[in-house]
């Protein structure tokens, strides 16, 4: 038979703390003042961030039609993208007006490049209809609502439109807000109703209504100058934005040498598009939502303190029978998650310290309890280097962690 000796039963790292109680206690010291430190400064979000591993593309064709949208857009951009790696599905819907590619990248695979790749490859398309816009280029991604505000009041939509704007410029001037978006709204339009009679009389049609409109008002490059002091460039600022600059807009000269305007024989007014499933209503009134997020490594709660902190102020500065209401506060979520963590924390640690310290020794029942901060806190040194963050979900994982932390401190 083969005889063990006590040299190599207290063999192991476990036997070697045992044996170097200063080590062991600068270790549980840097788990402790390091944990705090990471954890202090560990991302906070409600929910956890994921990518789409999605890249979008938008085209606007105003006035064609979902078939010349397909053809002129659609089929262009999937002929210039066919052949990229890393390409899983390419889907594509064709609006009147407006083009809209998604195209999903496999699994694993670096979505910023496939970006990159997919904009290089759309930039260098010159077939594109002189009446489509620029390419608007993006990664699918979920921005991290934390607060929504309703904005109502028995006004009219315009008035109310602009009072949203208003108090969407405000709250993003708040330190303590960076991202601000309205829901619920239609896009505004310049409205221009001309009647029949009007367009026999001065013998004109709907295209040269249409054509004095749209070159009327541009924003393009105009070149540039080359001098011995550098390079001029020009570019023609002639866009509209009002009714009544579109209402002084010239359709054709008369004979005198003056011209007759777009305001002499059309109506034109400002108004909004004929999306009637943007109409909101809150407390029975026409209402429009507006939704602040948090950016980067903003803290929830603290996002929300500030969003309704502000709205409170705002509340005060609006006209009589208009209000600022808190409709949802994603923050409260995160807020109670964490409350039921730190109660659990400390009624644990409570509980094991008073029954260890009734029924052997308080030194004992002070050092077995030490073991609960010390091994939740030292996870925060290694998961800082990740791209862990502190959500609902992760703070699940640490409430079923805890039991299971308190149960190995009281075998211990």
């Amino acid at each position: 038979m083969m005889s063990v000796t006590d040299n190599e039963i207290h063999k192991g790292p476990i036997a070697w703390m045992a044996g170097n109680s200063v080590a062991a206690t600068l270790v549980m010291a840097v788990f402790l003042i390091g944990g705090l430190f990471m954890g202090l400064n560990i991302k906070q979000e409600v929910f956890p961030e994921f990518s789409l591993g999605r890249v979008n593309i938008s085209v606007a064709y105003p006035g064609a039609s979902p078939e010349e949208v397909e053809n002129a857009i659609i089929t262009v951009i999937e002929d210039a993208v066919q052949g990229l790696e890393n390409i899983d599905e390419i889907s594509a819907v064709a609006d009147e007006g407006m083009a809209v590619v998604n195209i999903t990248a496999i699994e694993g695979a670096d979505i910023n490049r496939l970006w990159q790749d997919i904009k290089n490859r759309v930039d260098r398309i010159a077939t594109f209809p002189a009446e489509a816009e620029e390419p608007r280029i993006s990664i699918a991604g979920r921005k991290r609502e934390v607060l929504r505000l309703a904005l109502y009041g028995n006004i009219s939509e315009t008035d109310l439109r602009t009072l949203a704007d208003q108090t969407r410029d405000a709250l993003a001037l708040d330190t303590g807000i960076s991202l601000v978006e309205l829901s619920g709204v239609r896009n505004r339009e310049i409205h221009v109703e001309i009647s029949e009679s009007n367009l026999r009389r001065h013998g004109i049609t709907l295209e040269d209504v249409a054509y004095a409109i749209s070159h009327g008002s541009v924003e393009l490059g105009a070149g540039r100058i080359c001098s011995s002091g550098g390079d001029i460039l020009l570019r023609i600022r002639s866009r509209k934005e009002f009714a009544d600059q579109f209402a002084g807009l010239p359709v054709i000269s008369l004979a005198d040498g003056s011209s007759l305007l777009l305001g002499d024989i059309a109506s034109v007014k400002e108004g909004f598009d004929d999306d009637q499933d943007s109409a909101i209503r809150f407390n029975g009134q026409r209402a429009i939502i507006i939704k602040v997020y948090r950016v980067g490594n903003q803290v929830p709660v603290q996002v929300a303190s500030a969003g309704r902190k502000a709205a409170a102020r705002i509340n005060t500065e609006l006209p009589c029978g208009v209000h600022l209401a808190v409709v949802k506060d994603r923050s409260k979520v995160f807020a109670q998650r964490a409350d039921l963590l730190l109660r659990n924390a400390y009624f644990g640690l409570g509980l094991v310290f008073f029954f260890l310290a009734l029924f052997l020794d308080i030194r004992l029942a002070f050092w077995v309890s030490l073991g609960i901060p010390v091994s939740f806190l030292g996870s925060f040194i290694f998961l800082g280097w990740t791209d862990f963050s502190i959500n609902v979900v992760s703070m699940f994982a640490f409430i079923v962690t805890l039991g299971i932390v308190v149960d190995d401190a009281v075998v211990v």
